[in-house]
């Protein structure tokens, strides 16, 4: 947790204890159902708060802003990510039934009045949203851009147009498909020093 203050040193005490909180959730759900590697469950604080906060350095949403977060598996980006813009809409989805439903009871724990958990897929939603996120979801972004690219708002709130935000190790730039798009790559240990985030980077894709 001392992490977390040292990065966003203006996070609020309720926030802190959430993410707490949070974390010791996780730690029984994750025993029941595999939410998150349990190889990494000892970094839960570097490899998915930490990690899923770095969105939250390449862009501060303003309020009533609307994300959804797919193939959200254990809830991240977005259960982080909802902790910290409290005045955000944040729709979580996964076509897998058992972690929704464990999803739901963790939300509800935490009372998290801004998140909605859906299990679909990405292809049967028509709601529209500013952003889309994504966390390594699939290896081809492409796909990824074509199924989402849908539900994005056309007009925008922020500095930068609507677009998908996607946490990934791979990088997409000169990539011909995404011709007439702007894209943003940022190496995540340009805001984090921990090893971990080396080969890390955020993707902005336009919409």
């Amino acid at each position: 947790m001392q992490l977390i203050i040292k990065y966003f040193p203006d996070i609020t005490n309720k926030n802190i204890k959430l993410l707490i909180k949070m974390q010791k959730i996780y730690s029984f759900w994750n025993q029941k159902i595999n939410l998150v590697s349990r190889n990494s469950f000892n970094k839960f604080y570097i490899n998915h708060i930490l990690h899923s906060l770095s969105i939250a350095k390449f862009i501060l949403f303003k309020n009533k802003t609307d994300i959804i977060d797919v193939g959200t598996g254990g809830g991240f980006p977005g259960i982080p990510l909802a902790i910290i813009f409290k005045n955000c809409n944040f729709t979580l989805i996964d076509s897998k039934k058992k972690k929704i439903k464990i999803l739901k009871i963790i939300v509800k724990k935490l009372k998290l009045k801004n998140i909605k958990l859906y299990c679909r897929r990405i292809e049967d939603v028509k709601l529209k949203f500013d952003f889309v996120l994504g966390r390594a979801v699939n290896k081809n972004i492409y796909k990824f851009y074509k199924w989402s690219n849908k539900n994005l708002k056309n007009t925008s709130i922020h500095k930068i147009n609507n677009g998908i935000i996607y946490l990934t190790g791979n990088s997409i730039k000169n990539n011909y498909k995404f011709k007439n798009k702007k894209i943003i790559e940022t190496k995540i240990n340009k805001y984090f020093q921990e090893e971990y985030f080396l080969d890390k980077k955020i993707i902005y894709i336009s919409r």
